[in-house]
């Protein structure tokens, strides 16, 4: 099963919220575990852990709940903030949705994401506005 950042950067690339590992500074660039310093129009996802997973009738597949931060950096405040929003809109309460098949077959069905955290102006770094949300995801890995 993949990192959940994973899965949710293709679903924001999916949503056409940005594109993955683009260092154009005319375009948004999506990034996973490293934020990306010298660029000013990036989305970086962090794992952040969650919580413990429930077992279901099928108690060999748990329901996991892990969690994760959107930060984003931008190049005016009203820019940043507007981006955050897409990205959790893209994200939020969007119903079910299949996650990247891993190389074992197995595929991980999300049943649902929202944020456990209302959006956050973090920072002003090196020109920049940094913005944050923290959200969690519900997802159980399943075989076909």
């Amino acid at each position: 099963m993949n990192a959940v950042s994973i899965d949710i950067k293709d679903r924001l690339v999916a949503a056409g919220v940005g594109t993955f590992a683009n260092t154009a500074s005319t375009t948004w660039g999506i990034f996973v575990g490293e934020e990306q310093e010298k660029l000013k129009r990036t989305i970086t996802l962090f794992d952040t852990g969650g919580f413990q997973p429930d077992l279901t009738l099928n108690t060999t597949r748990a329901m996991e709940h892990p969690t994760y931060q959107i930060r984003v950096r931008a190049n005016t405040y009203q820019e940043g903030h507007d981006k955050i929003e897409d990205c959790v809109k893209a994200l939020e309460r969007q119903g079910a949705f299949d996650g990247t098949v891993d190389s074992t077959e197995n595929s991980v069905r999300y049943s649902d994401t929202w944020r456990t955290s209302g959006i956050l102006f973090l920072k002003k770094m090196e020109g920049s506005y940094v913005w944050t949300v923290n959200m969690i995801a519900h997802r159980q890995e399943r075989t076909y």
